[in-house]
């Protein structure tokens, strides 16, 4: 039987700064508890602590999503705390785009959803910062790969970030020739799987922005005032729309959601702190062939983009792998057949050319465009896709699946989409396209 709440509470965060270790607190009416620890790597020297705390209330709305999620009251209550308009909006945005695959996959819909309530105009003054230095979020796929190449290329300096849940990285990311600092999240795992069996609802949250605010607490325990992340323009496309609601697994990684976290943190954290993704005015085909370029020679045997096979809960972050069967495999597939040697990439497969794989043919068709859904991963659009499909099968009639047609695209995707301006900083966007 189904168990019923009335709100959801944000009970607490505290932040031990002996251990460098937050804790955050949670509750359906205060009786389901839940909580959250994430052990960062301890900061060498002093770190401005009022920036951190509220980065600590920040991370406490966001990750408290991973929770609310097993039954959605209307009603938020943040404890001994207060929230604006704009604060609520943010919150509210955060939410429902960030939960829209869960809705979508749950037969719920928009309204399902609670809302935060703001009391007035924001109270708080952003704080002044002067940390310096750029912290890099990495993972060990192709885009935040090439991010650190193009980084590198530019002679600009960063330390890598990884989040784990085992305090472990890929070892690729020591052929950065990089620091890499490390933060372990454990969440209530145990508790999530007690609302499981008790009718409790499962599915995506906005990891990508519960990420970058974990993220953001890193750098400013070791000084920095960059975060970085590495999320192209496909990001923007929904997979469905529904009753006019778009349903985007890649909501958190939307260049609406980067802006936002930047205003966030200039109006209640502070205006010398930032967060933007350096492959933003870039799409997948376009990222795919500097990737080929730049990274594919260094990191094709170390590297990998598939979430089937590795990240999951608890998993020792070793040596990663590719699955073969699922989209974001299919997607890596046919996005670096145009612009790698055949060989090569059919060995990163264990042999297979996936675009002849008759189990993938209705992922591919999904892919680009010719179903009613795009799978939900983070892939690339329907229009980058296809072209990237056109371009292999041209190079190489091997790639030729009979069963899906090649078609023209129309969209210019040799140009440069929006970005934030902070970034001419650093890149040269022009040298690249």
């Amino acid at each position: 039987m189904t168990q019923t709440y009335t709100e959801f509470r944000f009970e607490n965060y505290s932040f031990d700064h002996e251990t460098a270790e937050l804790t955050l607190q949670y509750s359906f009416d205060g009786v389901r508890k839940y909580t959250e620890k994430v052990a960062f790597t301890k900061p060498e020297g002093e770190y401005n602590k009022e920036v951190l705390d509220r980065l600590c209330f920040l991370v406490h709305i966001l990750a408290g999503s991973s929770y609310y999620k097993s039954f959605p009251v209307q009603k938020f209550v943040i404890s001994n705390s207060e929230i604006d308009y704009w604060q609520a909006d943010f919150f509210n945005l955060l939410y429902q785009g960030g939960l829209s695959q869960y809705i979508y996959e749950n037969k719920l819909t928009k309204q399902s959803i609670g809302r935060f309530e703001g009391t007035g105009d924001a109270s708080s003054h952003p704080e002044d910062y002067d940390g310096a230095g750029v912290l890099m979020m990495q993972s060990g796929g192709k885009d935040s790969l090439l991010a650190a190449e193009l980084m590198k290329e530019a002679d600009n300096e960063f330390t890598s970030w990884h989040m784990s849940t085992t305090g472990k990285y890929p070892p690729v990311l020591d052929e950065l020739g990089t620091d890499v600092l490390v933060s372990k999240r454990t969440i209530d795992l145990a508790a999530i799987k007690e609302d499981w069996e008790n009718g409790g609802l499962n599915g995506h949250v906005p990891f990508s922005a519960i990420f970058a605010s974990y993220a953001l607490i890193q750098a400013v325990l070791h000084d920095k005032n960059l975060v970085i992340a590495s999320n192209e323009s496909s990001a923007d496309e929904a997979n469905v729309i529904m009753d006019g609601f778009a349903i985007n697994h890649q909501f958190s990684k939307t260049f609406e959601v980067e802006q936002a976290i930047e205003n966030y943190l200039r109006r209640y954290v502070s205006e010398d702190l930032h967060y933007g993704s350096i492959l933003r005015p870039m799409n997948e085909l376009q990222v795919a062939r500097l990737f080929a370029e730049k990274g594919w020679p260094k990191y094709r045997k170390s590297y990998s983009s598939c979430n089937l096979a590795n990240y999951k809960q608890g998993k020792d972050d070793g040596a990663l792998s590719w699955d073969g069967t699922c989209p974001k495999c299919a997607n890596t597939f046919v996005l670096m057949a145009p612009f790698v040697e055949k060989e090569e990439l059919l060995e990163l497969f264990s042999g297979k050319n996936l675009l002849q794989d008759a189990e993938l043919t209705e992922t591919y068709r999904q892919l680009f465009g010719l179903s009613d859904i795009k799978p939900f991963e983070c892939v690339g659009s329907f229009d980058e896709l296809q072209q990237a499909y056109n371009q292999a099968v041209e190079k190489d009639t091997d790639y030729k699946n009979a069963k899906i047609p090649t078609k023209e695209v129309n969209a210019e995707l040799d140009q440069l989409g929006p970005y934030q301006s902070f970034f001419d900083e650093f890149i040269d966007y022009k040298k690249y396209v």
